[in-house]
């Protein structure tokens, strides 16, 4: 049954591969194989990223990382999650970094639906009325709604007042009330975070439009020596307009652009190709026409200094992807990985080649 079904995997994406190339299924499926034993691709994976590309050479394949390998490496510098309270859960995340003194967003409050909550400045949240009468009397005009220990941008709310006393949540009206039934609802999420809306520094606002925050991804990895370096670096576009700037490998709307670690310098803007395979580059925003490509992002080695002090204090977890937002008071760690997935550029390989040999067992003296 098992090899049933990879057959019918490989036969579908070789099929979609030909048509998107152009080219015969058989050689789309040698390709689709060929990545799928070597890299460990899974096949709609690697036809996404555009690795079955027949006009690539073996050396410019070979440089697409799969998310299956990317985790591999990770798993051994960051213990198997043995440190996810950290890192996985935001109200403890927030907390952690305000100890040290950490820039992070600031926590208005935790909200446990299965229980009491806490509001600033010394609330207790056991219910809708308690959050409604702290809505009403205690939060600014925008503040955002997240799971505490949410991913991939799932059931982020940005939260704004409306007419009549009502709220405006995502662009919908809707009574305190009803949004804590939503959260009580919610089938994964028990716990919810409160925080400040951050609005993005004009240069950013310019280049992705004001309406959502523009995060940046800086991944560190802490070498053997205990120095803290940057390995790779992003800015994730929200272009979508949503309250989440996620890409999940292109599927929101929104885009990518790789960074320059040492100068903050961007590359061309990624964007899905029609179609279900690769991406293409731009290098203004398609929405805008504003210049994208060649931009310089501005606080950068303030960002990149800011994580690298940070990434000591998370020890033992080695390799952390820091999600970054860029503000007119300057950079603030919105939270940080200790699982992140490979993205569509070149500059992967010597990613993942640089977690695999941090990784490897040193050999006996």
């Amino acid at each position: 049954m098992r090899i049933a079904r990879h057959l019918v995997a490989l036969g579908s994406v070789s099929r979609a591969a030909a048509r998107a190339y152009g080219g015969g299924g058989v050689r789309a499926a040698r390709i689709a194989w060929g990545v799928h034993r070597r890299q460990g691709f899974e096949y709609a994976e690697a036809l996404r990223v555009g690795a079955l590309d027949p006009a690539l050479s073996e050396g410019a394949r070979a440089r697409f990382v799969s998310r299956h390998a990317s985790l591999d490496a990770q798993a051994p510098l960051n213990g198997g999650n043995e440190v996810p309270a950290i890192t996985g859960d935001k109200a403890v995340f927030y907390r952690y970094c305000g100890a040290l003194g950490i820039p992070v967003p600031e926590l208005l409050g935790i909200l446990d639906t299965r229980g009491s909550g806490w509001g600033a400045p010394g609330r207790v949240l056991a219910g809708p009325a308690d959050l409604a009468a702290w809505v009403a009397e205690d939060l600014p005009d925008e503040f955002v709604v997240k799971p505490s220990e949410g991913y991939a941008g799932k059931g982020v709310r940005l939260v704004g007042r409306a007419a009549g006393g009502a709220l405006l949540v995502n662009g919908r009206r809707q009574t305190a009330a009803a949004l804590w039934d939503e959260l009580r609802r919610d089938p994964e999420f028990p716990v919810w975070i409160v925080q400040e809306r951050l609005v993005n520094h004009p240069d950013l606002a310019r280049m992705g439009g004001p309406q959502s925050l523009h995060g940046v991804r800086i991944a560190t990895i802490v070498g053997r020596d205990g120095e803290p370096r940057v390995l790779f670096a992003m800015l994730k576009l929200a272009l979508s307009g949503g309250a989440s700037d996620n890409f999940l490998g292109g599927s929101t709307g929104n885009a990518i652009v790789e960074v320059d670690p040492a100068t903050g310098r961007l590359g061309p803007l990624t964007l899905p190709r029609d179609g279900p395979a690769g991406f293409r580059g731009l290098a203004d925003n398609p929405l805008t026409g504003e210049p994208v490509e060649g931009r310089t992002l501005p606080y950068w080695q303030a960002a990149c200094a800011l994580v690298l002090d940070a990434a000591p204090h998370f020890l033992p977890a080695r390799a952390l992807g820091w999600d970054v937002a860029l503000t007119p008071r300057g950079p603030v760690i919105l939270e940080t990985n200790i699982r992140w997935l490979p993205l569509p550029f070149p500059s992967m390989r010597s990613v993942l080649d640089q977690l695999i040999a941090e990784g490897a067992p040193q050999a006996r003296a």
